[in-house]
């Protein structure tokens, strides 16, 4: 943690000051996917949230790719879609560290446990992609455990139609914290 922490303190030092100054409290500085100036871009599992006037960072994860557990639910997601003949879903790591920060942001008290800033996640994954459709599941209390998860979302009309919905070819799943977030793309 005193890694990070010294690499937040050296980053916020070393950034332009038309950068410091563009950050709003609102959306917090989030160092993951942002560009300042067009040049520099940042992978750093964190972000900084403003709160009662001061910054804090906050610590999500400490790899940029998926964990064994976040693949199993892929994999379980892409044979339910095959058994429907749906094609498969691409894993985009962008929309995965979105669906990432919106569980830390569920975890902390930030959000509640709902689509709060789903626009804002589906936009900075559109940056990136061309994004022509997109859906978001959520979940909590299940763990990882596949069984439950498909339980739950296979259950929920407007779940599995997320979850089933033939235009969408990729995904971001993020489990994290005891929080499931799954964003589904249509991607061009």
């Amino acid at each position: 943690m005193r890694i990070l922490l010294t690499l937040l303190i050296l980053i916020a030092l070393v950034l332009p000051a038309q950068a410091q100054d563009t950050v709003t409290p609102d959306l917090g500085l989030m160092l993951n996917d942002l560009k300042w100036n067009n040049s520099v871009k940042l992978n750093v599992i964190a972000y900084m949230e403003h709160k009662n006037g001061e910054w804090t960072a906050k610590y999500i994860g400490n790899k940029l790719e998926a964990s064994d557990e976040e693949w199993a639910i892929v994999d379980a997601i892409n044979e339910h879609r095959a058994s429907i003949g749906s094609q498969p879903l691409e894993y985009i790591m962008l929309a995965r560290r979105q669906s990432q920060m919106h569980n830390a942001d569920m975890l902390s008290g930030v959000s509640g446990f709902d689509h709060s800033g789903w626009t804002e996640r589906v936009a900075t994954v559109s940056k990136v992609y061309p994004v022509n459709g997109a859906a978001e599941n959520i979940l909590y209390g299940c763990g990882w455990d596949i069984e439950c998860i498909e339980w739950v979302w296979l259950g929920s009309e407007i779940h599995r139609i997320n979850l089933e919905n033939p235009d969408y070819n990729a995904i971001g799943l993020s489990y994290f914290g005891g929080y499931i977030t799954a964003m589904f793309l249509s991607i061009q």
